[in-house]
């Protein structure tokens, strides 16, 4: 498989040319069997999404979501994810999950238990956009 680049101009009279040729690509092109490996190709499907969350939520390890999303694809060659990607949907899942509400919901938690007990001590923190942190 061979790739190039061609960049063209169009002259004043109204004419296209060829102003430079690459045929060097900068880099290897993958071949389709690795296709699926470019994060391009790696996509998670809605049903692909709710399995990961149902089995996340269930307690499931990551690994063992990669082991079971394998199963059902039929093999590793026919997944289009890998370990990785899921522990970074994983990741950012849980990190709305906090933007949405579930931070919010902490720190009335804890300002109730203050009002109700003066000596009842909290700390918080909070990153530079006004997140909670890790």
């Amino acid at each position: 498989m061979q790739s190039v680049v061609v960049y063209i101009s169009k002259k004043e009279e109204g004419k296209w040319v060829v102003c430079r040729l690459v045929t060097k690509h900068n880099h290897d092109v993958a071949f389709p069997n690795s296709q699926k490996f470019l994060r391009s190709k790696r996509k998670k499907s809605e049903a692909q999404k709710n399995l990961i969350d149902l089995l996340d939520n269930s307690g499931v390890r990551p690994s063992k979501i990669a082991s079971i999303l394998i199963t059902q694809a039929g093999g590793v060659d026919q997944l289009n994810l890998t370990g990785q990607d899921i522990q970074n949907y994983l990741r950012t899942r849980r990190q709305k999950d906090l933007e949405k509400g579930d931070a919010k919901l902490m720190l009335q938690y804890f300002q109730k238990r203050q009002s109700e007990n003066p000596s009842f001590f909290y700390a918080i923190q909070m990153a530079v956009h006004g997140c909670l942190a890790n």
